[in-house]
């Protein structure tokens, strides 16, 4: 019995061993260090990405009006090698009030038609 408990154990600390080693190279930590709303139609944001120097990631930015409405988002690739510090100026379709960071994933995910909202 107590070995059978021994065993459960060691493959449970195996698992979740393997778990993090695999999926924690992968967390990207963002968040958004300042914004500027520029225009009614562009918000300037600033914002760090903390990850593996080698690898690249892709943020999706967005730009919220006053009454809560998405008005602008747009995927941005942050190359391998990038400094920590990132800018980019979203463009939008009504006057936004806030930038933001909503996420960001590891690799190159630019899909097509972003920028959303020209």
């Amino acid at each position: 019995m107590v070995l059978l408990l021994i065993v459960v154990l060691a493959t449970a600390v195996g698992v979740t061993l393997r778990l993090y080693t695999t999926y924690s190279a992968d967390v990207i930590h963002n968040h958004v260090t300042a914004f500027t709303v520029v225009s009614d139609h562009e918000v300037h944001v600033q914002f760090i990405v903390q990850k593996d120097s080698d690898s690249a990631a892709t943020c999706s930015i967005r730009a919220r009006a006053r009454d809560g409405e998405t008005v602008g988002q747009a995927n941005v690739v942050v190359p391998a090698h990038s400094p920590e510090t990132m800018n980019y100026t979203l463009a939008t379709r009504k006057k936004a009030i806030i930038g933001e960071v909503l996420r960001c994933v590891p690799g190159e995910h630019v899909e097509r038609g972003s920028p959303a909202f020209h």
